[in-house]
């Protein structure tokens, strides 16, 4: 407690706090590195295109899965969940656009921006 009487951290404290937060914000910016070059935009670019390509492919079979076999993997899930065959395809169906919803804003979006800001 400072000499004053007040009560609640000291100087000190609050310096110790500032160091700590630029410390973190320092290791936050830093360039992420492979093999010791730090990564540039066209690396970004190839991980985002890969990521799009695999989401997609894990979508496509997703769709093919439901379409293929719906009657099976209703059965499926039917042993632990009480679903009427409506409610079956109403959970996949937002599920896959919830999650072509994310590819577009997490990946494609992302990859897009990257080439034409080029």
């Amino acid at each position: 407690m400072p000499a004053n009487g007040a009560g609640g951290p000291g100087k000190e404290a609050t310096a110790d706090g500032a160091e700590t937060i630029a410390l973190i914000l320092k290791v936050a910016i830093q360039p992420v590195s492979r093999g010791g070059t730090a990564m540039n935009g066209i690396d970004l670019k190839d991980f985002l295109l890969w990521s799009t390509v695999i989401n997609y492919i894990v979508l496509l079979v997703w769709f093919g899965a439901l379409v293929v076999a719906h009657d099976w993997v209703y059965r499926l899930h039917t042993r632990w969940l009480k679903l009427s065959p409506a409610a079956f395809d109403a959970v996949h169906y937002g599920g896959m656009a919830a999650y072509k919803i994310g590819i577009l804003l997490f990946n494609l979006v992302p990859l897009i921006a990257l080439c034409v800001a080029r």
